[in-house]
């Protein structure tokens, strides 16, 4: 299973927690960061650490189709400098790779919005993956989801997004039943209480609604 939870402190309690419970010590790996890069937009640790056996999640398609954005592999070997993954039996060589972040702005003179590189992150494309935040876990479709709520969701569609990560019900599990305050709306999703009736009135007045 892979666990998610809400909260960046949880994941990483629970990623540490296997990592460190895994046999040797741990190989670090440091991003190259260049540029303007938010912190909070880092894809996966500026600092990777990593062991033999360490389930990790890959986050970029690889361009020969040995994997895709979410497949769920384990560290096969590694060294000082590469490291290796195992897929479905098969050993692949991990390379590093790069995201940036692209910046828009219009260009007067040209009258076309011209697009720059103002900073990058080179890491390898994978992070541990015993948990994940139910952030992170966007986009992805996983095999077995363990969903741990802790003391529950603070930000709307966090439980939907959980609960929609997983390819069946069968491969669903939770560590408590679900509470109703971990369903959060998105007030502007209710707005439409609001403007039916403003629809309906203005119909019969035949004036536009304001």
């Amino acid at each position: 299973y892979v666990i998610l939870t809400p909260t960046n402190a949880a994941a990483q309690r629970i990623n540490s927690a296997f990592l460190q419970a895994l046999p040797g010590t741990s190989t670090t790996f440091e991003a190259l960061v260049t540029g303007e890069f938010n912190d909070s937009a880092h894809p996966t640790e500026t600092v990777l650490a990593l062991k033999a056996g360490a389930k990790v999640i890959m986050l970029r398609n690889d361009a020969d189709g040995r994997w895709v954005n979410g497949t769920i592999a384990r560290i096969a070997r590694l060294d000082a400098k590469k490291v290796w993954v195992d897929i479905g039996g098969r050993e692949h060589e991990v390379e590093a790779a790069a995201w940036e972040n692209r910046r828009y702005a219009f260009d007067k003179t040209a009258e076309k919005i011209v697009e720059t590189v103002a900073g990058t992150f080179k890491q390898l494309p994978l992070r541990l993956a015993w948990a994940l935040t139910i952030h992170k876990s966007q986009g992805l479709t996983l095999d077995k989801v363990y969903i741990d709520l802790g003391r529950g969701t603070f930000a709307h569609g966090q439980a939907y997004v959980a609960l929609s990560r997983c390819r069946t019900l069968a491969g669903l599990a939770l560590a408590r039943p679900l509470r109703p305050s971990d369903i959060v709306f998105d007030p502007a999703a209710l707005g439409y209480r609001d403007l039916f009736p403003r629809l309906e009135y203005a119909a019969t007045q035949h004036k536009p609604v304001s």
